[in-house]
């Protein structure tokens, strides 16, 4: 797989070997049993632009708020009846579409899963108060936390006798776009993440002080007055946001101070989007048996093996971000791993890549698929859709599994995916059955199109 899930092994078997199951009884009203689960919670935030030091990266900037003042400003799951779980505590950080490793609320522990939100958090980028106050989509989430299913995850990662892992879900991501938008995400291990649902934050007048966004949960004020509080709050957005965005990317300010770039929450909306349609590959003298690793717009990221491939025909899917395969030799059984990307994207950036805003390569690959349903959008991801109504994203290789052509296609309808590109091609590793072999070349095809990367927002080579 790419390197963010090796990255990311190590501490899945670590995960792995001390989860700990149990179930707790309900005592009052003999009420059903509730298994107590695992699962933590991250973040990631909205991200502007794409360059080669993290330190450059422009990103929403959010304090996730818990008030000393004013208990209802706090950010907190909870049960369906409002039985408190756990208080959120920290601010943003993690890269848009990217999983994280800072905790929010203290590392993961077990206890019932949560059935409702309340989130208030602040943006510098707005220099708004949001907040959202919902009841969780369970029918997603308890499947994903409770059960298992098998993974192109292997141990062999790791120098290890070779073991297929299971995937499971232990944390939720709490994704913050611009203007209030707000999407949850549940994190399996080795990275794969499936979105459970999106909505509008609210909002709010709040007052604030210095301590609660320099460090968190020190408390709201008291000020001595508005003409303070107001101060105080555009010191730190002239600091957090105004003067970063001046040092790191001066032309990039200026086309915010005059209006020329507007950030809002549209574009990730677009993004999330979910039409139907499947892959279909062919490969020269090979047969491909359906399993594959893929990236989508809305930066979701998962497998699909065995018992899952017939099930993934029905399921509706974002734009495709990457797509990775396996194909076993007829004659020798000598199985090779393929992984394609969609669109262009900066070679040092190429297999960490993750959605930024208004990203013009990706744009253009989702306007193939808007052209193809114009009447979708993000209220229509849950709607079902009749089987006639799918289309293909078709990718043909050769006999010596180098990609010939990738298009998409719906009835006699084709249209070039011009920007697709073939990134790496080598042997599963030896004793795995998913795993690439490191050392082969990389950007084994070209795109077909031009790369339409703005130099003010990514670091072109």
């Amino acid at each position: 797989m790419n390197i963010i899930i090796k990255l990311t092994i190590l501490i899945g078997i670590v995960i792995i070997t001390t989860c700990v199951w149990s179930r707790t009884m309900k005592s009052e009203n003999n009420q059903t049993d509730e298994m107590t689960v695992r699962w933590g919670v991250i973040d990631s935030e909205a991200t502007f632009n794409d360059k080669k030091d993290s330190e450059d990266t422009l990103k929403l900037g959010v304090e996730f708020i818990n008030s000393k003042e004013n208990k209802d400003l706090n950010t907190a799951f909870y049960l369906a009846d409002g039985t408190w779980l756990r208080t959120i505590i920290g601010s943003g950080g993690s890269r848009w579409g990217q999983n994280g490793a800072h905790p929010l609320g203290g590392n993961p522990f077990e206890q019932p899963l949560p059935e409702r939100l309340k989130l208030t958090y602040y943006s510098t980028v707005n220099d708004k108060f949001y907040q959202l106050d919902t009841l969780l989509p369970m029918d997603k989430i308890r499947p994903l936390f409770t059960n298992t299913k098998k993974s192109t995850m292997e141990e062999s990662a790791v120098d290890v006798p070779y073991v297929n892992v299971p995937l499971f879900y232990r944390n939720i991501q709490i994704a913050t776009a611009p203007e209030g938008w707000v999407i949850l995400f549940a994190i399996g291990n080795f990275g794969q993440r499936i979105e459970l649902g999106a909505w509008q934050a609210t909002e709010i007048e709040a007052r604030y002080g210095t301590d609660v966004l320099r460090a968190v949960n020190t408390g709201f004020g008291p000020f001595k007055n508005d003409e303070e509080e107001n101060q105080i709050r555009q010191e730190f957005r002239q600091e957090f946001f105004i003067d970063n965005l001046k040092e790191r990317s001066p032309e990039v300010y200026e086309r915010w101070r005059s209006g020329d770039w507007k950030i809002s929450a549209d574009w990730y909306k677009r993004m999330q989007i979910k039409y139907p349609w499947n892959f279909d590959i062919t490969i020269d003298e090979h047969e491909w048996n359906g399993e594959y690793y893929a990236q989508f717009a809305n930066t979701e990221a998962y497998d699909v093996v065995d018992e899952q491939v017939a099930k993934e025909k029905t399921v509706l899917k974002a734009v495709p971000n990457t797509f990775t395969t396996w194909v076993a030799d007829k004659e020798t059984g000598q199985r090779h791993y393929i992984e394609v990307h969609f669109f262009p994207r900066p070679k040092w950036d190429a297999s960490l890549y993750q959605p930024y805003y208004q990203d013009p390569n990706l744009d253009y690959l989702s306007k193939r698929f808007e052209h193809l349903y114009p009447k979708r959008s993000y209220m229509t991801n849950d709607e079902t859709v009749d089987a006639n109504e799918f289309a293909t994203v078709k990718l043909h290789f050769n006999k010596e599994l180098i990609l010939q052509e990738a298009y998409l296609q719906k009835g006699a309808e084709k249209i070039p995916l011009d920007g697709a590109y073939q990134y790496y091609l080598s042997p599963v590793a030896k004793g795995a059955f998913y795993q690439y072999t490191d050392g082969y070349p990389r950007f084994i095809t070209k795109p077909k199109v031009e790369d339409l990367s703005d130099p003010a927002f990514v670091d072109i080579d």
